[in-house]
């Protein structure tokens, strides 16, 4: 006798799949299997969570902030690799995990793996900064759109712009050669990046609300428009139910006058004969 072990039933109900059958942490991994997206989420979610975790013990166990020129010591070792916790400024510290472990990382291999900067050494910071705006622009554009597809082409190109704008950090201290994450306020520079990510985050707005504004519900247009059909509505059955009466009156007026004729006409038949 071969049993279909991928089902199984209890009672007389419907066989149901063996996973449904088991423990939830079963059903989990069956569910983690089947939809993988959620799988990639988790994963992701795990790794955030474990890089914070790396990221507090490195605090708790790193030295004094010294704010002297001997912090400039092993930068050269930092220039050809690409390392998340060193160097361990503020500035790294403050930013939201996404761009500390995901971002930072990879605009920095861009540099130190594909050697940005030495194959295109006329593209400057302040021209990726330019060009990030532009992007901020066009995905504004697409996030306004009515289409599903067009909405996610939206987000793809700002999530692009959002990595140029670390991109654009990395190229400025290549081709400074400096490696200190620093705030270099009054350069020029500073000005570009700062307003860059002002028309992002705005252009990303403006861009929700347009759909939003799009997409509104027109409770107020609908109300009218009821409130229109229900006054035309009685009027027309009214003169529907008018016409139709005066239909009634026509058929009633010449059965009367067929009756009147067909009872007049013995009168005279009678009247013919009593002469004769």
């Amino acid at each position: 006798m071969v049993v279909d072990v991928r089902k199984l039933s209890i009672g007389p109900g419907p066989a149901r799949p063996v996973h449904q059958h088991g423990h939830f942490c079963v059903r989990a991994f069956h569910c983690l299997v089947s939809y993988p997206g959620y799988s990639l989420f988790i994963l992701f979610l795990l790794y955030l969570q474990i890089m914070d975790i790396i990221l507090y013990f490195k605090i708790r166990t790193r030295d004094s902030l010294d704010f002297s020129s001997s912090n400039q010591t092993n930068t050269q070792s930092v220039i050809h690799s690409v390392c998340i916790f060193n160097p361990l400024p503020i500035k790294k510290i403050m930013v939201e995990p996404i761009v500390h472990y995901v971002r930072s990382p990879l605009a920095e291999s861009v540099e130190t793996k594909l050697h940005f900067t030495y194959y295109f050494p006329f593209i400057s910071a302040n021209a990726i900064s330019y060009f990030h705006c532009f992007l901020s622009l066009v995905s504004m554009k697409f996030v306004a759109s009515e289409s599903f597809s067009r909405r996610q082409l939206g987000v793809v190109i700002f999530q692009f712009r959002t990595f140029l704008d670390c991109l654009d950090g990395v190229v400025f201290r290549a081709h400074s050669n400096n490696k200190r994450y620093k705030s270099y306020y009054g350069d020029f520079g500073y000005y570009v990046d700062a307003l860059s990510d002002i028309l992002g985050g705005t252009c990303l707005i403006i861009g929700c609300l347009l759909y939003f504004y799009k997409e509104r519900p027109f409770r107020s247009k609908s109300t009218a428009t009821a409130t229109i059909n229900s006054s035309v509505l009685p009027s027309s059955s009214a003169s529907d139910g008018g016409g139709e009466d005066s239909d009634l009156m026509i058929l009633n007026l010449e059965d009367d006058q067929s009756c009147s004729h067909v009872s007049s006409s013995p009168r005279k038949n009678d009247l013919s004969s009593n002469l004769l």
